[in-house]
């Protein structure tokens, strides 16, 4: 839809942080009252070079999915953090999906909800699959996610299983800072 309309994306030098505070008050109304949000901001994050926009959409459609996995309530954390990826972090799997070896800003949405199986898990980053019953869901949510990220040249990376609650991983290079010129 973005490509359709001519969007015009505009990156800028982002503390991520930021555009998660900023964010926060417009996810917890749309959680609901019987799930709570956590923000776990970390004071190490680097800047980065991204979209503000295209991070708060992000963000909207990772805790959305996260509210939708818990129908009965439970718990959505946020968090931030700086992280150095290494070669070969058995993580990565296969390892030709590995990031390059440097400096990340990490955002991870987690929740409490009921899972991903492993069949399902092979697609969710496709346009239109979905697991949501007919007029509850577009299949558009994680493939906007994965568009996005990877547009701004970050990576994204699930852990989940049945009935442990599932935690989506964004990592975008941070900007490397440079000296001021006297």
């Amino acid at each position: 839809l973005a490509f359709a309309r001519r969007e015009l994306i505009q990156p800028r030098k982002l503390d991520l942080n930021a555009v998660v505070r900023y964010a926060g008050g417009m996810l917890r109304p749309v959680l609901g009252e019987n799930v709570s949000l956590v923000l776990q901001l970390s004071s190490d994050v680097g800047p980065i070079h991204a979209d503000p926009g295209r991070v708060e959409q992000i963000l909207m459609n990772l805790v959305l999915n996260s509210r939708d996995a818990m129908p009965r309530g439970g718990r959505v954390t946020v968090e931030t953090a700086g992280v150095t990826l290494e070669a070969g972090d058995p993580v990565w799997q296969p390892q030709s999906e590995a990031p390059p070896t440097g400096r990340y800003a990490m955002l991870a949405v987690s929740d409490t909800g009921h899972g991903i199986d492993p069949d399902t898990l092979q697609h969710i980053w496709e346009p239109f699959f979905t697991t949501k019953p007919a007029g509850k869901g577009t299949g558009l949510g994680l493939s906007v996610v994965y568009g996005s990220v990877k547009q701004s040249g970050g990576f994204v990376w699930v852990d989940s299983d049945v009935g442990r609650g599932t935690v989506v991983r964004v990592y975008w290079p941070e900007i490397v800072q440079e000296a001021e010129q006297p």
